[in-house]
């Protein structure tokens, strides 16, 4: 198994990697364990502790050596099902808070594999997203969110989430309706939510515009329509 699909659960390469010895080989002492991953044996120690206090490792005393295993994976999940109590908790709290009323239009910017998560988990709380030109980046989302896709696209099915998608070429893994405009391929996509309208580029890694307010998503959705409309519905 790649360490790296562990690391998505919020544990560092290294303690990834000392999980995964210990789930194949259970009861080997620290100095064992730091030689088979060429790691640094107070490292490794480290390591062990930080493992041990998320639950994730547990240990043995005999014949004046510590023994160390690997508990049950499901700890994993445990542990992601107490934040996300504490998580919905602080979110409750966070809602009760009522926002200022702007007339002005806002706008925000941000980038990076953690921008395109923000911007699935943004599109994903709305009930509707019209995507100009997302079929020609979907793949460069399924490669770089590769474990997450699955869970993302599993809510995009149960929410009945309303999605359409004019791109320049038909792609498989596009969710929702798609249809072709037979355009040129570009690196840019103009997602409309509701009063919002992203605008994400993926010519240099990630980076995404956030325009909300001024009816700006209205009149973008106004000729989204219009495309739509003309459009080939097959590829």
């Amino acid at each position: 198994m790649n360490p790296a699909e562990i690391v998505e659960l919020g544990l560092t390469e290294n303690q990834s990697k000392v999980y995964i010895e210990l789930l194949k080989h259970p009861e080997q002492t620290g100095g064992e364990i730091a030689k088979k991953l060429r790691i640094d044996r107070s490292f490794t120690y480290g390591i062990l502790r930080n493992l041990a206090d998320k639950g994730l490792v547990g240990s043995i005393e005999t014949e004046n050596r510590t023994l160390f295993y690997a508990a049950d994976p499901k700890q994993f999940l445990l542990e992601i099902d107490e934040k996300k109590k504490k998580a919905t908790a602080i979110i409750e709290k966070l809602n009760s808070i009522k926002p200022k009323k702007y007339d002005r239009v806002q706008v925000q910017t941000y980038s990076g594999k953690a921008g395109l998560k923000r911007y699935v988990r943004e599109s994903l709380a709305s009930p509707y997203a019209r995507v100009l030109g997302g079929g020609d980046n979907i793949q460069k989302i399924h490669d770089d969110l590769k474990y997450d896709m699955p869970h993302y696209l599993e809510k995009i099915k149960d929410s009945n989430m309303d999605i359409k998608t004019l791109a320049a070429q038909e792609k498989g893994q596009t969710p929702g309706e798609v249809r072709v405009l037979h355009k040129p391929i570009s690196p840019v996509t103009f997602t409309i939510l509701e009063n919002k309208l992203i605008i994400w580029s993926i010519e240099e890694d990630h980076f995404f515009i956030v325009i909300e307010g001024g009816k700006i998503s209205m009149a973008l959705q106004h000729y989204f329509d219009k495309l739509w409309g003309i459009a080939d519905p097959h590829s």
